[in-house]
């Protein structure tokens, strides 16, 4: 169970030190959660009282959850990109493009702090049952 409980708090703090900037970032961020969570499938919850080992399961499954968002993302453009995409939509008269292109972000945003919501959730339980337990 320890083991199980080290890999949350690892978990948690890579989350907290990522701040993607590109399309590259979000594909690495979300192999990195992948992997975390593959590794930490891997530890053995046998011997774990039993509503910590399916606690732990679901932890594991908000995380890829999460990690699915974060592929999902919309495509982060760059300055130049952005600038040629909307001075074509202009020329077109195409004026309500930046505005679909904010409203798609937003869409995504929500759909990232559900899926955080949810590891916070499931996480405060693994964090409470691990105390219980004494695998602090």
């Amino acid at each position: 169970m320890k083991q199980a409980h080290d890999y949350h708090k690892a978990l948690y703090a890579a989350e907290n030190s990522t701040s993607p900037a590109s399309d590259e970032d979000f594909v690495r961020t979300a192999a990195f959660i992948d992997g975390c969570v593959y590794q930490a499938q891997g530890v053995s919850t046998r011997d774990c009282p039993p509503d910590f080992a399916e606690a732990y399961r679901r932890y594991l499954g908000a995380w890829l959850e999460v990690s699915n968002v974060v592929k999902a993302h919309p495509h982060m453009e760059g300055f130049v990109e952005n600038s040629v995409k909307n001075i074509f939509r202009g020329l077109a008269g195409d004026f309500k493009g930046p505005e679909r292109d904010q409203v798609e972000w937003q869409e995504w945003v929500k759909q990232l702090e559900q899926a955080q919501a949810n590891v916070e959730s499931n996480g405060t339980e693994v964090e409470a049952l691990a105390a219980r337990y004494g695998a602090q």
